[in-house]
């Protein structure tokens, strides 16, 4: 479970997206996030509390992103 969506994240970080995954506490089944991470796709991994925050600190520059 979650393969396809792993690899498409794969996919679009090797053509230069700034990609994130689902931290594996706050998630409730571990299957896209998981297979993101152990195929290195993922630049952040991040609670699903902070990811709001996250994308919106990337947005307004004050979190800088590759």
């Amino acid at each position: 479970m979650g393969r396809d969506g792993g690899d498409g994240l794969k996919a679009m970080h090797e053509v230069g997206a700034t990609t994130l995954a689902q931290d594996e506490a706050s998630s409730v089944v571990w299957g896209m996030p998981g297979h993101a991470v152990f195929l290195e796709a993922a630049d952040e991994i991040v609670s699903l509390d902070s990811m709001a925050e996250y994308i919106v600190s990337a947005l307004t520059g004050s979190k800088r992103l590759r």
